[in-house]
């Protein structure tokens, strides 16, 4: 299974876990996610650590932080 990316979004030195969804305008830079992931559209996560399941919400921005399995993170 492979992560799905929108073609508007920025993905840069980040490593994607499986089944990954990464939304329109959303920015990952230098973080890890694991399975599952959500990174929701316009949202910006940095220097961040997501385990399975995690989600980012729409327009919400997270740095340097560590979401644990199944977290959801929103404005």
């Amino acid at each position: 299974m492979s992560s799905a990316i929108h073609p508007t979004a920025i993905v840069e030195a980040s490593k994607l876990g499986d089944g990954c969804e990464i939304g329109a305008y959303a920015i990952v830079r230098a973080s890890v996610l694991g399975p599952g992931c959500t990174i929701e559209d316009g949202a910006h996560v940095q220097m961040c650590v997501m385990d399975e399941g995690a989600r980012v919400g729409r327009l919400t921005a997270v740095f340097a932080c560590y979401l644990m399995e199944g977290a959801h993170s929103t404005q």
